[in-house]
């Protein structure tokens, strides 16, 4: 941390966003709630962060857009508040998928439905794991599955059983998902194929894509088709 930068704009704009603690010179934390998480953000990477390592708290589930935002204003962690549950399953694998692509930590409690936990081996585990399901820290890494953009496809490399790589119409996916793949969708014949070959989760009729984006390929994969 430069010693002569101020923090002191920064922790005024924390406090005008939510309740703000500074632990030591070098850390904030801030409880925002969840619809003025995107504000504080986007003035925070106008002010910048001082040198401070923010970690943002918020009740809930945010959006792929919001994770996005907080990274570019260099926040450090994202923390959800409340338990995760049968209602916030699929905003959570949202939140979760774009975390894991921007390389924003995230800290999550709860517990995933029994039917849901085996679909997110390849995210974040919570932070009161107790290894129950078999989703311990120790299990998880980065790239497990993942998806990049092609020319009109988008290219899927799945390393939780061994190394696979699946090619799928990106116009199909985009119609169904969004442009960033960020956005549940509901229950169709295509996303009962999806759901079939391992790469969507089908929950109370929302289907969700399971595969976060690749910002960079893992240096250990070796990918067959």
């Amino acid at each position: 941390m430069n010693a002569f930068t101020d923090t002191t704009p920064v922790i005024a704009l924390a406090a005008q966003h939510g309740d703000c603690q500074q632990p030591s010179p070098f850390t904030l934390i801030v409880t925002v709630q969840c619809r003025l998480v995107d504000l504080f953000a986007m003035r925070l990477s106008h002010i910048g962060n001082a040198g401070l390592r923010i970690t943002v708290r918020t009740p809930r589930p945010v959006t792929a857009t919001t994770v996005y935002n907080l990274a570019t204003a260099r926040v450090s962690r994202l923390e959800i508040t409340d338990p995760v549950d049968q209602m916030t399953v699929i905003p959570w694998f949202e939140t979760a998928k774009a975390a894991a692509t921007l390389g924003m930590p995230l800290i999550w409690r709860g517990s995933l439905p029994v039917g849901v936990r085996r679909h997110a081996r390849h995210l974040p585990p919570p932070s009161d794991d107790d290894r129950s399901d078999d989703r311990s820290q120790d299990g998880w890494r980065y790239g497990l599955l993942g998806w990049r953009r092609g020319p009109g496809f988008a290219e899927v490399l799945d390393r939780r059983r061994g190394n696979r790589r699946t090619l799928v119409d990106l116009d199909v996916l985009t119609g169904m998902f969004g442009e960033g793949l960020d956005r549940s969708s509901f229950f169709s014949g295509t996303a009962s194929e999806l759901v079939d070959a391992g790469l969507a989760m089908s929950f109370r009729d929302e289907v969700v894509w399971l595969p976060y984006r690749l910002r960079a390929c893992p240096a250990t994969a070796s990918w067959v088709t």
